[in-house]
Order: C-alpha cells, then structure tokens, then sequence
C-alpha cells in the first residue's frame, strides 16, 4: 500500500482495516508505519476486495491485494 497524495482520513483507514480482519493495535501499527514510510507491506482478510479497493482509492491510497501461494508441509 502506497501514500498517494495528502492522507486525511487516518480513523477512516483503521476502521478500514478493522473491519477487514485487523485488531486495533494492528490497525494502529500499520498506519503509523504507512505515515512514517509512505509504502507498506501487510496483510488484511478483505470481505469484499474490490470494495476493499475503492475505499482505499477514495483516502489516497494505492493499494494491491495479492492472494498469498498455499505451500503444503
């Protein structure tokens, strides 16, 4: 996930997240970090990804959801 152009909206993004799968704290953490750098890496459960998506696009953020490979033990 990418800062793109001037973020106003930091409750919005971690309601965000916490309605896809993040606690608070982690929520928390992961919009500090995306302050702080303005690129972050992590991992959200989205219910919705395309939605997902748009609400993200809308705060200024660009973002790229990718479905993680499955290796077998």
């Amino acid at each position: 996930m990418r800062l793109d152009g001037d973020f106003r909206l930091p409750v919005s993004f971690a309601r965000l997240l916490k309605r896809n799968g993040l606690t608070l704290p982690e929520a928390h953490a992961f919009l500090t970090a995306l302050t702080d750098k303005g690129e972050i890496a992590g991992i959200v459960y989205p219910h919705d990804r395309e939605g997902l998506l748009r609400e993200l696009q809308a705060m200024n953020l660009k973002a790229r959801l990718e479905t993680p490979a499955v290796v077998a033990p």
